[in-house]
């Protein structure tokens, strides 16, 4: 924003301790990187390398899944340590591996790798032996599967016999892939990962003993996830119960999408078009701005707020947008700093030659002064006919309505209509407007004009009723 200050004063509506945002799922396989002891030459080498080196995995699989732990080659890849490389040690709720001797490890940041399988899925895990031949496969350990959360390793003898694991990566397809990408791709619907053709993208080597496998594999847990509020209560940690509670329903979770289900999204998604050539479309694509909290939009052809007699007179190629932000005040208009953001994410969607204006609305108060006759049973009930003007004019909306139209004049005629329907009425002697606004009118037919951005709101009512006996 270019100036301080709030559309609303914040308000505070509930103060949680101990709140973190959390996401359903089933880790099968997770993998942490950790820091090694500092390198030689540096200030406290020595000193850390004649000490055990300590690490500290926090996810609770690596307490009750099987430990790999892995060291990071100069030349790349990893290599899996021996069991005496390492202890584990258990202190309560904690577990720590620890290294005796520090002096052997590779230094850096994230030189060492600790990976844990769930003991369930562990076999699943090592997903089979590579051919060296084009168009590999492997079935999927489990679904619905969370790609995003997936690491994939391929394994090869090194020249002294040493198996050296590599990181390959997902990818959507091997379009772009040259003949040394480590690429592979997850098809969730056959349920298989695919490897290429070795032109477009490497291929697992023929290797003597299984040497693809995951070392990070989550899954979801699709439309059962979606529960409602203070639905989740306990939560194992640590061998522990932990009360918990979700305070908002959960939401995100889908089945696997199928064929059907994704060209039907494709339609609609042409129906909705992401472009700029309509007043509508440019209404849309404010309304699309995330974080601005707005109750009406409306977008103007043709007039910019230099224009006075619209729609006669019309400015082409100018195009305005009037915003009203949603707001408890009565009568709220955007701030600079909110015009400037609508004006500079529609930028980009305008047509070659148009003219943008970011406006704020026009409030005009309108009132009526009515002399009504009416039936002697709602004697003093003159608030009732306040009380139908207040509900037509007003500019936002409600359950009923969308509020009053941007520009639309204030008709005499449809103050008649409006007081008309209250009970009681009889019939109208005369009525009277009045206007309160920048470029309002009072016209000689006793209508009020007023600006295409205008919104009419309701004023000071003078309701005088004659009752009727007869």
């Amino acid at each position: 924003m270019t100036d301080g200050g709030f559309h609303d004063p914040p308000l505070i509506r509930r103060m949680v301790w101990n709140e973190v945002f959390a996401r359903q799922g089933q880790s099968l396989a997770v993998c942490e990187r950790f820091d090694g002891p500092p390198p030689e030459g540096a200030a406290d080498a020595e000193a850390a390398r004649s000490e055990p080196w300590i690490i500290e995995p926090l996810h609770a699989l690596y307490r009750r899944g099987k430990l790999i732990v892995q060291f990071r080659q100069e030349g790349g890849g990893w290599i899996d340590a021996g069991d005496g490389v390492y202890e584990i040690a258990r202190e309560g709720s904690r577990l720590r591996i620890v290294f005796p001797d520090a002096a052997s490890l590779p230094s850096g940041r994230g030189a060492i790798r600790v990976v844990a399988f769930d003991q369930e899925y562990e076999d699943r895990m090592l997903l089979g032996t590579g051919t060296g031949i084009s168009g590999q496969t492997f079935p999927l350990p489990a679904a619905p599967v969370l790609p995003q959360d997936c690491l994939l390793q391929v394994g090869a003898l090194a020249d002294d016999g040493t198996i050296v694991w590599h990181d390959w990566e997902r990818v959507h397809d091997f379009d772009s892939s040259r003949e040394d990408s480590l690429h592979y791709v997850i098809d969730e619907e056959a349920g298989v990962i695919r490897f290429s053709d070795g032109v477009f993208g490497a291929v697992p080597p023929n290797m003597p003993f299984p040497n693809v496998r995951f070392v990070s594999y989550r899954i979801g847990v699709g439309e059962a996830g979606n529960v409602k509020e203070d639905t989740i209560r306990t939560m194992d940690f640590e061998e522990q119960p932990l009360r918990v509670t979700n305070l908002y329903p959960a939401y995100g979770g889908a089945e696997p999408e199928t064929v059907r289900e994704a060209l039907l999204r494709v339609k609609r998604r042409f129906l909705q078009p992401q472009c700029g050539v309509t007043g509508e479309d440019m209404e849309q694509r404010v309304l699309e701005i995330p974080g601005l909290r707005l109750a009406r939009v409306k977008a103007i052809p043709g007039y910019h707020p230099g224009v006075r007699n619209w729609p006669e007179e019309r400015a082409f190629g100018h195009l305005s947008i009037v915003v009203v932000p949603r707001s408890r005040r009565p009568l709220p208009l955007p701030g600079e700093g909110m015009m400037q953001t609508i004006r500079r994410h529609l930028e980009p969607y305008r047509l070659l030659g148009t003219r943008l204006h970011i406006i704020p609305p026009e409030y005009v108060k309108v009132s009526v002064r009515a002399v009504i006759v009416a039936d002697a049973r709602y004697e003093g009930r003159e608030w009732t006919v306040v009380q139908a003007l207040k509900k037509w004019l007003q500019p936002f909306g409600d359950d009923a309505s969308s509020g009053w139209p941007f520009g639309k004049p204030v008709y005499k005629s449809d103050v008649y209509e409006i007081i008309h329907r209250v009970p009681g009425v009889i019939y109208i002697q005369d009525v009277w407007l009045m206007a309160e606004g920048k470029n309002a009118r009072l016209e000689e037919s006793g209508d009020i004009r007023i600006p295409p951005n205008g919104l009419a709101i309701s004023g000071e009512h003078d309701i005088e009723f004659v009752i009727s006996h007869g």
